[in-house]
Protein backbone atom coordinates (compact mmCIF):
# COMPACT_ATOMS: atom_id res chain seq x y z
CA UNK A 1 0.00 0.00 0.00
CA UNK A 2 1.47 3.71 -0.25
CA UNK A 3 0.33 6.89 -2.16
CA UNK A 4 3.31 6.62 -4.21
CA UNK A 5 4.66 9.41 -6.22
CA UNK A 6 7.27 11.04 -8.10
CA UNK A 7 8.69 13.74 -9.49
CA UNK A 8 11.23 13.71 -12.46
CA UNK A 9 13.43 16.61 -13.18
CA UNK A 10 14.90 16.53 -16.92
CA UNK A 11 17.96 17.62 -16.70
CA UNK A 12 18.61 21.39 -18.32
CA UNK A 13 21.21 22.74 -19.59
CA UNK A 14 22.50 24.58 -16.86
CA UNK A 15 23.77 21.15 -15.99
CA UNK A 16 27.04 19.96 -17.50
CA UNK A 17 26.52 16.97 -19.87
CA UNK A 18 28.84 14.68 -17.26
CA UNK A 19 25.76 14.43 -15.10
CA UNK A 20 23.32 13.35 -18.11
CA UNK A 21 20.42 11.98 -16.35
CA UNK A 22 17.22 13.22 -14.35
CA UNK A 23 16.26 13.62 -11.13
CA UNK A 24 13.81 11.76 -9.60
CA UNK A 25 12.32 12.81 -5.70
CA UNK A 26 9.98 9.90 -4.50
CA UNK A 27 6.78 10.13 -1.70
CA UNK A 28 5.62 7.47 -0.47
CA UNK A 29 2.18 8.80 0.98
CA UNK A 30 2.05 11.91 -0.50
CA UNK A 31 1.08 11.54 -4.48
CA UNK A 32 -2.40 12.99 -2.99
CA UNK A 33 -0.39 16.57 -2.79
CA UNK A 34 2.21 16.21 -5.27
CA UNK A 35 -0.10 18.35 -7.64
CA UNK A 36 -0.27 21.09 -5.00
CA UNK A 37 3.73 21.01 -3.90
CA UNK A 38 5.39 21.43 -6.96
CA UNK A 39 3.20 24.32 -7.85
CA UNK A 40 4.45 26.01 -4.82
CA UNK A 41 8.08 24.85 -5.56
CA UNK A 42 7.71 26.36 -8.68
CA UNK A 43 6.30 29.66 -7.76
CA UNK A 44 9.41 29.80 -5.12
CA UNK A 45 11.83 29.12 -7.89
CA UNK A 46 10.14 31.41 -10.09
CA UNK A 47 10.40 34.25 -7.84
CA UNK A 48 14.29 33.64 -7.09
CA UNK A 49 14.95 33.32 -10.45
CA UNK A 50 15.58 29.21 -10.06
CA UNK A 51 13.40 28.04 -12.87
CA UNK A 52 16.15 26.94 -15.16
CA UNK A 53 18.52 25.67 -12.72
CA UNK A 54 18.33 21.88 -12.25
CA UNK A 55 20.21 21.98 -9.34
CA UNK A 56 18.12 24.23 -7.18
CA UNK A 57 15.19 23.41 -8.39
CA UNK A 58 15.53 19.84 -7.42
CA UNK A 59 15.88 21.08 -3.73
CA UNK A 60 13.41 23.50 -3.64
CA UNK A 61 10.76 21.00 -4.81
CA UNK A 62 11.88 18.01 -2.50
CA UNK A 63 12.15 20.44 0.52
CA UNK A 64 8.70 21.42 -0.51
CA UNK A 65 7.40 17.57 -0.92
CA UNK A 66 9.08 16.77 2.64
CA UNK A 67 8.27 19.83 4.52
CA UNK A 68 8.40 19.34 8.24
CA UNK A 69 9.74 15.59 7.99
CA UNK A 70 13.48 16.24 7.99
CA UNK A 71 14.44 14.11 10.35
CA UNK A 72 12.39 10.74 9.05
CA UNK A 73 14.23 7.96 7.66
CA UNK A 74 11.79 6.15 5.53
CA UNK A 75 8.81 8.10 3.18
CA UNK A 76 10.92 10.20 0.60
CA UNK A 77 13.54 9.34 -1.29
CA UNK A 78 15.91 10.97 -4.31
CA UNK A 79 17.16 8.66 -7.36
CA UNK A 80 18.16 8.40 -10.92
CA UNK A 81 15.60 5.98 -11.84
CA UNK A 82 11.76 5.98 -11.67
CA UNK A 83 10.26 3.91 -9.05
CA UNK A 84 8.18 0.59 -10.18
CA UNK A 85 4.72 1.38 -8.75
CA UNK A 86 3.92 5.36 -8.62
CA UNK A 87 0.26 6.47 -8.86
CA UNK A 88 1.58 10.01 -10.09
CA UNK A 89 4.87 10.81 -12.47
CA UNK A 90 5.08 14.88 -12.61
CA UNK A 91 7.71 15.69 -15.20
CA UNK A 92 9.54 18.74 -15.25
CA UNK A 93 11.57 19.45 -18.34
CA UNK A 94 13.58 22.24 -18.14
CA UNK A 95 14.74 21.95 -21.92
CA UNK A 96 11.10 21.47 -22.83
CA UNK A 97 10.21 24.19 -20.59
CA UNK A 98 7.15 22.57 -19.80
CA UNK A 99 5.13 20.25 -16.53
CA UNK A 100 3.59 17.00 -17.74
CA UNK A 101 1.59 14.66 -15.48
CA UNK A 102 0.98 11.32 -15.51
CA UNK A 103 -1.15 8.84 -13.63
CA UNK A 104 -1.47 5.59 -12.92
CA UNK A 105 -4.84 3.51 -13.62
CA UNK A 106 -6.38 0.37 -12.36
CA UNK A 107 -5.97 -1.89 -9.08
CA UNK A 108 -4.63 -5.25 -11.05
CA UNK A 109 -1.03 -3.49 -11.34
CA UNK A 110 -1.32 -3.46 -14.95
CA UNK A 111 1.35 -0.17 -15.71
CA UNK A 112 -1.09 1.45 -18.13
CA UNK A 113 -0.08 5.17 -17.72
CA UNK A 114 -2.80 7.62 -18.46
CA UNK A 115 -1.40 11.28 -19.74
CA UNK A 116 -3.04 13.59 -17.88
CA UNK A 117 -2.28 17.45 -17.96
CA UNK A 118 0.63 19.36 -19.81
CA UNK A 119 2.04 23.31 -19.51
CA UNK A 120 4.40 24.76 -21.50
CA UNK A 121 6.16 27.16 -19.66
CA UNK A 122 5.24 30.29 -21.73
CA UNK A 123 1.40 29.77 -19.66
CA UNK A 124 3.43 28.18 -16.58
CA UNK A 125 2.03 31.13 -14.63
CA UNK A 126 -1.60 29.20 -14.94
CA UNK A 127 0.21 26.00 -13.48
CA UNK A 128 2.06 27.21 -10.62
CA UNK A 129 -0.85 29.89 -9.66
CA UNK A 130 -3.62 27.66 -10.17
CA UNK A 131 -5.14 27.27 -6.70
CA UNK A 132 -2.15 27.44 -3.99
CA UNK A 133 -0.07 30.76 -3.04
CA UNK A 134 3.54 31.23 -1.14
CA UNK A 135 3.31 32.35 2.12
Amino acid sequence: MGDRGQVRIVKGKSVPDEYDHDIFLYTHWGSHKLDSDVRIALLRAKKDGRLDDAEYLSRIVFCQMVGQDTEGTTGYGISCSEHGDINLLITIDLDQNKVTEFRQYGDDGADEREYTKEYEWQSIEFFIEGEVSVG
